[in-house]
């Protein structure tokens, strides 16, 4: 049974809150400091993926600090054979689990 929780903003993200506690929280953006739109009662599950446009880079993501309010991530990206450029500025999906 859904409850009132549901909500989606036009930025492209939102959050759902079960009536058992759990908790979902999703997004996308190309800022590095995110802030949920709900608080968590712990720290929740993280999960990012980058959305680079140049099918010649591999790229990565990586969460530096985590808390039950938000985190700080950033993204690297690189050239078989080329340095890691730990600055990526490209736009990344996040989805937050946990209660």
């Amino acid at each position: 049974m859904l409850n009132s929780d549901l909500t989606n903003d036009t930025g492209g993200g939102g959050y759902y809150s079960f009536p058992n506690g759990f908790k979902v929280c999703w997004g996308y953006t190309n800022e590095r400091n995110i802030t949920f739109p709900i608080t968590f009662n712990n720290t929740p599950s993280i999960q990012l993926t980058v959305a680079g446009d140049n099918d010649n880079y591999y790229y990565t993501a990586k969460i530096k600090t985590a808390s039950a309010t938000g985190f700080t991530f950033n993204t690297q990206y690189a050239m078989f054979g080329s340095a890691i450029n730990a600055n990526g500025t490209d736009g990344t999906y996040w989805v937050a689990i946990g209660y």
